[in-house]
């Protein structure tokens, strides 16, 4: 049997699409959001 290690939900929003093409993820409007999706670096034992 698999075990879950993690996921992550969004809703469907254009506008974080269009920004993430625009490569707007450092732009301080958008970091804090951009920042919420980045990867963990260890996993819990």
């Amino acid at each position: 049997m698999a075990r879950i290690i993690g996921g992550i939900g969004t809703s469907h929003v254009p506008t974080i699409g269009m920004a993430y093409d625009k490569g707007k993820q450092n732009d301080p409007a958008w970091a804090p959001l951009f920042a919420g999706y980045e990867p963990r670096t260890t996993l819990p034992v």
